[in-house]
């Protein structure tokens, strides 16, 4: 069994509309040529807190539109947090 652990381009960034179409479409047919996928999503802290979720929230809309159905797909997706201090 191969792996591949991918690093998606992000999705607001300063590249643009035209940037993030393309990054899209890119993911999307790399996806089609899988047999299967685990979805690792890593929220930061500041994300959360400073941000207001903006990116969080646009993360979310990308996920969703990647697949017609998403119930079947959050058995395989995992969601890490990092710079949370005790």
């Amino acid at each position: 069994m191969d792996v591949y652990l991918v690093d998606t381009p992000g999705f607001g960034d300063s590249g643009g509309a035209e940037t993030d179409i393309s990054n899209g479409m890119s993911i999307v047919k790399s996806l089609l040529g899988c047999e299967s996928i685990k979805l690792t999503v890593i929220l930061s802290r500041d994300e959360l807190y400073f941000n207001k979720m903006g990116g969080t929230i646009l993360m979310s809309q990308v996920i969703a539109n990647l697949f017609t159905e998403l119930k079947p797909v959050l058995p395989s997706m995992s969601i890490f947090f990092n710079k949370f201090y005790s």
